[in-house]
């Protein structure tokens, strides 16, 4: 049976969903699982919401009428609807574009070398600089947006709902990044998996490694006036040195110099085709490894897949070290003494 997070919680919002407690989350998923029985019941809503509420009997607030209200709720405005705002510090705060999630984790592990508060502050120099920020614009933008005819000289002082302190932090690259942006290789390797060596012992789907290439031969795409490469990302397992499956894109030139190729929806479709058409094992995890760059998966989805598969498939992050990973079955070699 599927989970209510995944049957009823789209992928967009799973940034939100997973930026809450777990005690908000852990009632979110109960109410999710009472509508999704009435919705699935072939009883009146009558009859359905006063089984429930005999369900709960002696809960203080599943009564039907409160229940009947909780259906209306997420007929209205979905899984968002059943969400207790008063137990959710800066509810109305709290969302932050994915594209923007990206570009602030990239600018902590570029800037300062890791540490928030200057990274908040380069953050907030940039808007006020006029410069574009992903998922809001300029600052010009932003406010033509939020307060429509009105005219702006200079920035105005307020910023971006969630640009607080606490709620980039909570954004913010994983400890084992931080810890290579701050103190090198060695500090990151701490926190990240040992570098396989052999695969004795490995069984498969154990370990399953993600890698964008790019082809050294050339297509021709409709449309383009010269032959592109063709860009990949491919998922190998580990043990049997097997490529599981992959996704394909010419790397078009812009005007700008820059290719238009691999998405990062991509490296999500790939995951989950892999999951749907391989499933996970079920008495021992299932390890992604993944770069970081177009090879990885926002940090939401990953503790998405973690909660949907009951923690049996757990990602990992790698060594943003070199270019190559485990593209031969083995972790990279252009990394001096290697780990074992």
């Amino acid at each position: 049976m599927l989970p209510v997070v995944a049957k009823y919680i789209a992928s967009p919002d799973f940034e939100i969903f997973y930026s809450y407690t777990d005690k908000v989350k852990d009632e979110i998923k109960e109410k999710l699982g009472i509508v999704d029985r009435i919705l699935a019941s072939d009883l009146s809503l009558e009859k359905a919401t006063a089984a429930e509420a005999a369900r709960f009997s002696g809960r203080r607030g599943f009564s039907q009428h409160n229940i009947k209200t909780l259906v209306g709720k997420f007929r209205k405005q979905g899984w968002q609807g059943l969400v207790n705002l008063s137990k959710v510090k800066g509810a109305d705060r709290s969302k932050l574009p994915i594209a923007f999630v990206e570009y602030w984790k990239d600018l902590c592990l570029d800037h300062q070398r890791g540490k928030i508060a200057p990274c908040r502050n380069e953050l907030v120099r940039r808007w006020r600089d006029g410069q574009a920020i992903p998922g809001y614009g300029t600052w010009r933008e932003h406010w033509a947006k939020r307060a429509p005819g009105m005219v702006f000289d200079l920035c105005p002082g307020e910023l971006p709902d969630a640009w607080e302190y606490r709620t980039l932090l909570r954004y913010g690259p994983k400890k084992e990044e931080m810890e290579l942006a701050r103190f090198g290789i060695a500090a990151g390797l701490a926190h990240m998996p040992h570098i396989i060596r052999t695969r004795v012992g490995l069984r498969p789907l154990e370990w399953v490694a993600f890698d964008d290439w790019e082809s050294d031969f050339m297509v021709t795409v409709p449309g383009v006036d010269r032959p592109v490469r063709l860009a990949g990302i491919v998922a190998k397992d580990v043990a049997t040195d097997m490529w599981l499956g992959f996704v394909l894109r010419p790397a078009i030139p812009r005007k700008d110099g820059t290719k238009d190729g691999l998405k990062k929806v991509d490296m999500k479709r790939l995951v989950a085709w892999l999951i749907q058409h391989y499933g996970y094992p079920s008495d021992f995890a299932m390890n992604l490894v993944f770069e970081r760059g177009t090879a990885t998966l926002p940090p939401a989805d990953v503790r998405a897949i973690g909660e949907i598969t009951g923690g049996m498939v757990v990602s990992h992050p790698t060594s943003m070290i070199t270019g190559q990973v485990l593209m031969s079955g083995f972790a990279d070699k252009a990394v001096g003494a290697a780990r074992s």
